[in-house]
């Protein structure tokens, strides 16, 4: 029984692409820093650069709180809370903690589909749905 060399080849072709993808997507997925939304509060804009300089340091586990301190500052869905909260599943996602950052990312959602469309909506919700996707890139 003989073999197709142009299956084989287009096999090669088919792999190489969605490896060449694979790689392309992971390098993506370290180079997505924490949203940023325009805040009004001097108290509130310190603790997200607190929050943004212990994720860019890799002290995620100081982040945490940070992000969670920061939830309470801002009206309960607020597109400021859902930029918390992606940045919130972006830090789980960097410990592992799963369940935690899905948690986070469909909370984050959830406020931005039931927000008024505006540009920084659609800033944020593209933001997020690209944390979500690193997520599931992540768990399969």
């Amino acid at each position: 029984m003989k073999r197709n060399p142009r299956k084989k080849l287009k096999l090669r072709s088919v792999l190489g692409r969605s490896l060449l993808l694979l790689i392309i997507l992971f390098c993506l997925s370290l180079a997505i820093p924490p949203v940023l939304a325009q805040i009004d509060s001097p108290n509130t804009a310190q603790l997200i650069q607190q929050g943004k300089e212990y994720y860019n340091s890799g002290q995620f586990i100081k982040a945490i709180p940070i992000w969670q301190q920061t939830l309470k500052e801002f009206p309960p869905n607020s597109l400021n809370q859902a930029m918390v909260l992606s940045n919130l599943s972006l830090t789980y996602q960097q410990l592992g903690d799963w369940e935690k950052a899905n948690a986070a990312i469909i909370q984050s959602l959830n406020i931005l589909q039931s927000s008024k469309k505006t540009t920084e909506q659609q800033r944020i919700l593209a933001q997020t749905l690209d944390i979500q996707g690193q997520l599931q890139q992540k768990t399969g």
